[in-house]
C-alpha cells in the first residue's frame, strides 16, 4: 500500500497533483472527506485539531475551517472556499483560500476505486491550480506535504481500527433482522471505566464476546505498532440495561487522531427490520435537521446513515440484510 503522499509538480507550471492510496472503499473515503463528524478527526497535522465553523457540503455551498494548536489557541490564518461540485462518491471541486491572502487556488478532489488491487482500495487524486507559479511553489514549500501525511495517517487509523471494525463486530453480534433500538456512545479512553460502572448499576453481563480491545485486532499492514496503552482501549462493548435496551460504546482516543465532543458523542441507534423502514425513519427524522452521513449502502454490508434532528438529537441508522 502506498501510504505516503506523492506530489507531482512540473517546473514552471501553476498546478500540482497529489496522489495517495487508502485501504478502504471509495464510498467510505468520500464520506471521510465530506462529513463534519469525520473531518474533525483527521483534517489536521499532529498536535493540531480542526474547528469546522461552516460546511455546506453541496454544489454551490461553502466552508470555513480553522486549525487549533494543542493548547486550543486559534491560528491567525484559517482557510475557506466555495464548493462548485459534489458528486458522490467520485468528486469534490472547490476553491481553497488562506484567509488574508488575495490569491485563491482551485482544488479538485478525485476519488477513484483501484480495480487492479484487492480489498476495494481507493486512490485519492488532488489537482491544485493556482493563479501563479510563485503561489504554487509557495504552497509546496510551506510544509504542506508533512502536515498532509500526518492527517492521512490519522485517516488510515480511522478506517482500519474504527469504522470498518466496529461495524463488522456489530454485524457479528446481531444475528437476525428483528428491529431494535440501542444507544451508541463514544468516550475519550474511558469506556471501560464507564461500562464497568453501568454493569454494577444495572447488573448483567457484557454482550457477545464481552469487552473487545484494539489490541485484539490483527495489526494493519503498513501501520506503526500501537502503544501498549492504546491496545488496552475498547473497540466495542455492549450491555443490556432496563427493558432490554442495549448500550454500545467505543473509545475514540486522541492518540489515534480521534476527537470526542461532549454533546455529540451519543446517538440513538435504530436498527429497523427492513430497508424501506430505515429510509422512512431517516427521511422523517432529518426534516429541518442536519444529515451528517447520507443514508447509503456501505462496504461492510449495512444500509447506514446518521443525522441530527431539528431538536438537536443525534440519530444513527443501521440495517443489515440477510441476517438469519
Amino acid at each position: 500500500m502506498n501510504n505516503k503522499t506523492t506530489i507531482i509538480a512540473e517546473k514552471g507550471k501553476q498546478e500540482f497533483f497529489i496522489e495517495r492510496e487508502f485501504d478502504a472503499p471509495r464510498e467510505l473515503v468520500f464520506t471521510a472527506f465530506n462529513e463534519p463528524d469525520l473531518l474533525i478527526q483527521w483534517l489536521a497535522p499532529n498536535d493540531f485539531s480542526t474547528e469546522i465553523e461552516k460546511l455546506d457540503s453541496k454544489t454551490h455551498g461553502s466552508y470555513r475551517f480553522i486549525h487549533k494548536d494543542c493548547n486550543g489557541k486559534r491560528m491567525t490564518v484559517g482557510f475557506n472556499g466555495v464548493i462548485h461540485e459534489v458528486s458522490a462518491p467520485e468528486r469534490i471541486i472547490r476553491t481553497f483560500e488562506f484567509e488574508g491572502l488575495q490569491e485563491r487556488g482551485h482544488v479538485s478532489l478525485e476519488f477513484l476505486t483501484l480495480d487492479v488491487l484487492p480489498n476495494d482500495r481507493t486512490k485519492l487524486q488532488i489537482q491544485s491550480i493556482f493563479k501563479s507559479v510563485a503561489d504554487r511553489d509557495g504552497m509546496i514549500n510551506s510544509g504542506m506535504e508533512g502536515g498532509m501525511n500526518e492527517g492521512f495517517k490519522k485517516l488510515d487509523t480511522l478506517f482500519e481500527h474504527y469504522l470498518k471494525t466496529q461495524n463488522k463486530i456489530r454485524k457479528q453480534l446481531k444475528t437476525n433482522n428483528m428491529a431494535r433500538v440501542t444507544t451508541y456512545l463514544n468516550f475519550p479512553g474511558t469506556t471501560e471505566e464507564a461500562f464497568n460502572s453501568y454493569k454494577r448499576i444495572f447488573g448483567g453481563d457484557f454482550g457477545g464476546k464481552g469487552i473487545q480491545r484494539f489490541g485484539d485486532l490483527p495489526p494493519a499492514e503498513g501501520q506503526p505498532e500501537m502503544s501498549e496503552a492504546d491496545k488496552k482501549l475498547i473497540i466495542h462493548v455492549e450491555l443490556q440495561i432496563l427493558g432490554g435496551h442495549i448500550l454500545m460504546a467505543t473509545d475514540a482516543p486522541e492518540s489515534m487522531g480521534l476527537t470526542v465532543t461532549q454533546g455529540s458523542n451519543m446517538h440513538i441507534s435504530l436498527e429497523p427490520d427492513s430497508k424501506k423502514e430505515t429510509k422512512r425513519l431517516f427521511d422523517a427524522l432529518s426534516v429541518n435537521g442536519n444529515i451528517t452521513m447520507d443514508l447509503q449502502d456501505m462496504p461492510w454490508g449495512a444500509y447506514f446513515g446518521t443525522c441530527t434532528d431539528q431538536y438537536g438529537i443525534n440519530w444513527m441508522f443501521n440495517y443489515i440484510e440477510n441476517l438469519k
